[in-house]
C-alpha cells in the first residue's frame, strides 16, 4: 500500500540520471527559480509607490505613475512610530490620516495644493497648517485627519475606490480581441 501522495512515477529514474538531471537544471540560466526575496521585493516596491518616510518626513503617493487616478492605503507604517491611511481620488490626495503609537512630532509632506486643516479625531480639536512640510504633535494613541483646507469629506471620500468586478490580479477587463 501506498503512504505517499505523489503519484507513481511514469517511468524509472535511476539515481544517476536524477542527478544528471538536476545538473542540468541547476546550470541552466533560462529556469531561474522564484525566491522568497522577489516576491516580498514586488511587494515593498509597490508599497514605496504608495507611502515613504524618510529624513522624518512623511510622503503620501510620492512615486505613483500619472495614470493612477484612484488607489488607497491603510495602515502602512511610516517612521516614528505611524500608521498612515489615505487616498488618491481623481489624481489628487483627498486626505491623509496618521495614527501615532508613541506619540512625538510628525511631519508630513503637503500633498495639497495649498493650506490643510488638521483635525485631531480624538479631541475634535482643529487647526490650519501651511507649508511644504506639515509639522504637528501627536500623542501616543492619537489619531489624525489632514484634508485640502475648507473640505469636506464624505464616507465616500473616506473609503477604498470601488474598482468594480475584480479578483486576486486586479480589475477584470474584456478581451480587445
Amino acid at each position: 500500500a501506498r503512504t505517499s501522495m505523489m503519484p507513481e512515477p511514469q517511468m524509472p529514474v535511476t539515481p544517476v540520471a536524477a542527478t544528471a538531471s538536476a545538473k542540468a537544471r541547476l546550470l541552466d540560466q533560462r529556469s531561474q527559480p522564484m525566491t522568497l526575496e522577489a516576491g516580498f521585493c514586488s511587494i515593498a516596491s509597490v508599497c514605496e509607490k504608495l507611502l515613504q518616510s524618510w529624513g522624518g518626513v512623511i510622503r503620501a503617493f510620492p512615486a505613483v505613475p500619472d495614470y493612477w487616478h484612484d488607489a488607497y492605503f491603510s495602515g502602512l507604517r511610516a517612521e516614528g512610530a505611524f500608521l498612515v491611511t489615505s487616498r488618491l481620488k481623481d489624481g489628487k490626495v483627498a486626505f491623509v490620516e496618521v495614527g501615532s503609537e508613541a506619540g512625538g512630532e510628525c511631519q508630513v509632506r503637503n500633498p495639497f495644493d495649498g493650506p490643510a486643516e488638521l483635525l485631531d479625531l480624538v479631541s475634535g480639536e482643529s487647526k490650519t497648517l501651511e507649508g511644504e512640510v506639515l509639522r504637528f504633535g501627536t500623542t501616543a494613541g492619537g489619531r489624525y485627519l489632514i484634508k485640502p483646507e475648507g473640505a469636506t469629506l464624505g464616507e465616500e471620500d473616506m473609503s477604498p475606490p470601488d474598482f468594480g468586478e475584480g479578483h486576486w490580479f486586479g480589475v477584470k477587463r474584456r478581451a480587445r480581441f
